[in-house]
């Protein structure tokens, strides 16, 4: 019992060792560090028992997480380009385009997702596979827009110059091709309002 605590202690210091540059470039980017501290503590609440207090620590559990990662990377802007040739970057995992984003993201299993958007608000979740971008190539003026506390299931497709507006949900699978009024609950392809919440 004590060497594999001991063993766990030792992981837990090499981790943080790892990512402490990247933990100090958060505390001094001042546009950033908000950002990135509604995004842990996104993260915190939707899993529960996970502490909230942004310390060394947690900032390096979630940096382990390469979803996370790609979110700090886009964060901290042109730097996060250099810091993904040495953490890593899988560019098939999750790619934001030059997209503003509120703060608390959550990228719940994001994988394979792209998020190309004029603006996204705050406290925005997303499952896999999730696609965002315009419907005519090479006009990345025709993008969506989204309001704040968007969910958004696996699978959803979100295209064109649509606005999406605050406390929706959209189901896995949808494909939203026309704007979405605030306080809906949306469900199919073409996707259409289940339900006003």
């Amino acid at each position: 019992m004590f060497i594999r605590n001991l063993i766990y202690l030792f992981k837990d210091i090499i981790l943080i060792l790892w990512y402490l540059p990247c933990y100090i470039l958060y505390r001094i980017n001042s546009k950033a560090r908000d950002l990135i501290i509604a995004d842990i503590n996104a993260f915190c609440q939707r899993n529960k028992g996970i502490r909230s207090k942004v310390d060394i620590y947690l900032f390096s559990k979630l940096m382990s997480d390469r979803c996370y990662r790609n979110v700090y990377y886009h964060r901290v802007g042109r730097i996060g380009q250099l810091l993904a040739l040495v953490y890593g970057r899988e560019s098939t995992l999750l790619i934001f385009t030059s997209v503003k984003l509120g703060g608390g993201i959550y990228p719940a299993h994001a994988y394979s997702s792209v998020i190309n958007a004029k603006f996204v608000g705050k406290n925005f979740s997303f499952r896999q596979s999730t696609t965002i971008g315009n419907k005519i190539d090479g006009r990345n003026d025709l993008v969506p827009t989204i309001g704040d506390n968007v969910t958004l299931g696996a699978n959803v497709v979100i295209i064109g110059d649509v606005k999406i507006g605050d406390n929706v949900i959209i189901g896995a699978g949808s494909v939203v091709v026309k704007d979405i009024p605030s306080n809906s609950i949306v469900i199919g392809n073409p996707a259409r309002v289940l339900r006003n919440i």
